[in-house]
């Protein structure tokens, strides 16, 4: 499993690279989306009440986001508020719905993921950039530009401190084909990192083990392979008996499953042995990367 963390400038091109990675079949979660729906929840509305009145609410009594935006960006003290308030909340139902997911590769986008802190959860960060110009052509296409972007800015980290602190940095300078290109290729990678496996089968003797597990690794079907001695309890006719063999566990990603097992089968040791496919769970980043690189 992959758990990534995206994030970025304003304006740098997160959204166009979590809808490719979509495609691409990874789970997107958007912590925008879940920040607007969570103020929304009776307990928070509460909360803006008291500090503000029924001046933020519409006169439908739905809450007045553009009224909300300009007080929470007036000063550093409502921001501050206003992020203490919802920040903790937008990421445990991040967690929730990571934790939830099927999909073994997923990506959560939080603009300000350096800001708040890089959830334990999350196992690799993405940084988009872009230079300043380009940045501003898209703000202002969405309409936030002069003031309005430079008041959403003014409290947060520099980019030149956030981009070191990223495992992966993409450079949206050139043209939206090249930028989509490069995301590909690492959303190739991502999906790939998700899907790593453990192969697992019983051997009759250690030299089976031992060339079997040397085999894959050699031809890159794995990245590493380990072999313990092992006893089986199996139930008998006439009771329970045991079977001394050779246990051989091979990393490798689940595309590389069948020519594994067919590389296998190739030699000659009186027969085939099961092999049991299992999902390696959630592993930390550098072992994720060290398995998709040695791997063909």
């Amino acid at each position: 499993m992959l758990i990534l963390a995206l994030t970025g400038d304003i304006g740098a091109g997160k959204s166009t690279l979590a809808a490719l990675w979509r495609e691409q079949g990874a789970l997107v979660l958007d912590a925008d989306l879940l920040a607007r729906e969570t103020w929304e929840l009776p307990e928070l509305r509460v909360r803006l009440r008291e500090r503000w009145g029924d001046g933020i609410f519409a006169p439908g009594g739905t809450l007045d986001r553009r009224a909300l935006g300009e007080r929470l960006f007036a000063d550093e003290t409502n921001y501050r508020w206003g992020c203490d308030l919802v920040h903790p909340l937008v990421l445990k139902a991040l967690e929730d719905r990571v934790a939830e997911s099927r999909k073994p590769w997923v990506v959560a986008e939080i603009p300000l993921l350096f800001e708040v802190g890089v959830p334990s959860w999350v196992q690799g960060t993405v940084y988009v950039s872009a230079p300043e110009e380009r940045r501003a052509e898209r703000n202002a296409f969405r309409g936030l530009t002069g003031e309005a972007l430079a008041l959403r800015q003014r409290w947060l980290l520099p980019a030149e401190e956030k981009r070191p602190r990223a495992r992966v940095v993409l450079h949206n300078s050139g043209d939206r084909e090249t930028f989509l290109a490069e995301g590909r290729q690492w959303g190739e990678r991502f999906r790939r990192m998700a899907s790593a496996v453990e192969l697992r089968c019983f051997c009759a003797s250690e030299e089976e083990a031992r060339r079997k597990g040397s085999l894959l690794v050699e031809e890159r079907l794995g990245a590493w392979a380990s072999v313990r001695a092992e006893e089986r309890f199996r139930l008998k006719s006439d009771g329970v008996g045991i079977e001394e063999g050779w246990s051989l566990a091979v990393t490798t990603l689940e595309e590389l499953f069948v020519p594994a097992v067919e590389r296998w089968n190739t030699l000659d040791f009186g027969g085939r042995s099961a092999v049991v496919s299992s999902p390696l769970g959630r592993c930390p980043w550098e072992t994720l990367v060290e398995i998709e690189g040695c791997c063909r």
